[in-house]
């Protein structure tokens, strides 16, 4: 059985384990069964969901906890989340934080622990819900058609290129993202002191908008549910670049725009308009922002020299 413990509520730490009669008890076995069932069903119908045999606290993206009870494969648990929930798994890590670990596709699931999902398709109205800017523009409806759901898994960064014509839509949302919500964050470095962001002309105590503030803001809310990076999100399919860019991320990201438009339409001798199919590789939307582990092998196997 698969039960939710209520909408946006937070991980689920507490337990109201239903006690059982001692089964060396001969008397006692059929009543402890029927405390099972108890239990069962009374899990099935409460806002906190009891423990009861074999349980399985899985932490979604999003302020929601899942309680799966007597599951004894990875199989039956996706299949349970997929059919009664609409979450389509891509993996299971077990552990917190740093010691966090990808399960492989047929290693056994312990009888008790808790997990994090990686997840290849969430219901409409959790797309991007992390996000603190969600509800202030009307949720997942205001999103570009292609930032709602995962695009494809790419597994190598360097096919990770960004188009013009999406760089440009990028540029677009994050505009009409600062004209309707105000948003903060450091100018620089993340431990720096926290400014408002705008788009482009910064007055005292704002900063133009840059990739910490796009990182912190765009990439990691819409992309935390399925822990892709952001091309992954975005894309339909693999795309090697035709230009590199290495860049400062405190660099005002409409001054970037500007000076790629300008740079691509120069060199190609043709207007912007139609060269949207030009690829740029963008560390920020090429590297999965939350596993960035390939950045700390030898630099010739890095995503930059690849």
């Amino acid at each position: 059985a698969v039960v939710v413990s209520g909408e946006n509520l937070e991980p689920f730490v507490g337990s109201r384990a239903t006690s059982t009669p001692d089964v060396g008890d001969p008397g006692a076995v059929g009543s402890g069964l029927k405390a099972v069932r108890c239990a069962r069903e009374t899990a099935q119908h409460s806002d906190v969901p009891q423990r009861v045999g074999k349980t399985l606290q899985i932490k979604l993206p999003w302020q929601a906890t899942v309680i799966v009870n007597d599951v004894h494969d990875a199989r039956c648990l996706k299949e349970g989340l997929l059919n009664q929930h609409g979450l389509e798994v891509h993996q299971f890590l077990a552990g917190d934080g740093d010691d966090e670990r990808v399960l492989s596709p047929g290693e056994a699931l312990p009888q008790q622990a808790c997990l994090s999902v990686s997840l290849n398709r969430v219901p409409d109205e959790h797309v991007g819900c992390t996000a603190e800017w969600y509800s202030e523009i009307g949720g997942s409806a205001e999103l570009p058609e292609n930032y709602h759901q995962l695009g494809v898994r790419l597994g190598k960064p360097e096919e990770r290129a960004i188009s013009l014509a999406q760089l440009c839509q990028l540029e677009a949302f994050c505009k009409k993202l600062l004209d309707r919500v105000v948003l903060t964050s450091p100018s620089g470095k993340p431990d720096g002191p926290k400014k408002r962001v705008v788009f482009e002309h910064a007055g005292e105590g704002e900063h133009p908008l840059n990739m910490y503030s796009i990182d912190e803001h765009v990439v990691k809310p819409l992309t935390k549910a399925f822990r892709c990076s952001f091309m992954e999100l975005i894309s339909d399919g693999a795309r090697r670049p035709r230009l590199f860019v290495s860049h400062a991320w405190a660099t005002a990201f409409c001054q970037t725009c500007r000076l790629l438009k300008f740079h691509i339409a120069t060199r190609m001798a043709k207007p912007v308009e139609e060269l949207g199919d030009v690829a740029i590789w963008l560390c920020t939307f090429a590297n999965n922002q939350h596993a960035l582990e390939s950045l700390q092998d030898h630099l010739m196997d890095t995503p930059f020299v690849r």
